[in-house]
């Protein structure tokens, strides 16, 4: 991969990662961190090379999208997938969409397992394009820069900068999930108390049925 990077320069950096955007196993900080080394060593110029990766990965990621979004439909009518994509999963999945869609989007960019499943799902469930926008843009901002500019700051110290990326992602995507635990279970309490709360509200306001005792006026 190094060679064709090395060879097709801005072309192969969006070539491969349009191809990882769409579910094929490559990681995606190799183009990202090589594009960066490229730039580095004097092959490229890093303010060409920055919005070649962003727009690369954007790019391929809201392709995603818009697969699942016109041909969602079809898809999901298929036998094999009717019994785990049926009505009423479809709209739970949507509530959970418009509830905490941009987190969900925001934290696929950093799972590469997930990314492809989560954009097509949310082009199915038609969350606004805006929204799937705004937090893959936000993500991509974060990730794309950082591996890139370490290819570019430390490119004469590459297995340094690749050890860095694998360490920093396991990290990355240890905080996030430690993260969206503590949200989810947060809102998952809230949600439980808020339920008892309003079922000793109304046990508190139920009428007295007629023919029981009464128990006599406040004093």
């Amino acid at each position: 991969m190094e060679t064709f990077l090395a060879h097709w320069s801005y072309l192969g950096v969006f070539l491969i990662l349009m191809i990882s955007g769409f579910g094929v196993p490559i990681p995606e900080d190799v183009p990202l961190i090589w594009g960066g080394y490229m730039c580095g060593s004097g092959q490229a110029n890093i303010w060409i090379m920055l919005p070649v990766g962003l727009i690369s990965l954007i790019g391929a990621d809201f392709i995603v999208y818009m697969l699942g979004r016109k041909y969602g439909e079809p898809i999901r009518k298929l036998p094999i997938f009717r019994r785990f994509l049926c009505d009423k999963k479809m709209a739970k999945a949507k509530k959970f969409f418009d509830e905490h869609g941009g987190k969900v989007i925001f934290i696929a960019r950093f799972m590469p397992g997930l990314r492809t499943p989560v954009y097509f799902s949310a082009g199915k469930l038609h969350v606004p394009a805006w929204k799937m926008l705004l937090f893959d843009g936000l993500a991509a901002l974060l990730s794309a820069p950082a591996l890139m500019l370490a290819g570019f700051y430390f490119w004469n110290h590459l297995e340094s900068v690749w050890k860095w990326a694998k360490q920093g992602q396991l990290g990355a995507v240890g905080v996030l999930v430690v993260v969206a635990g503590v949200y989810f279970g947060f809102k998952y309490w809230r949600h439980k108390t808020k339920l008892a709360r309003e079922a000793a509200q109304d046990a508190a306001t139920k009428p007295i049925k007629s023919g029981s005792k009464s128990l006599g006026k406040c004093a």
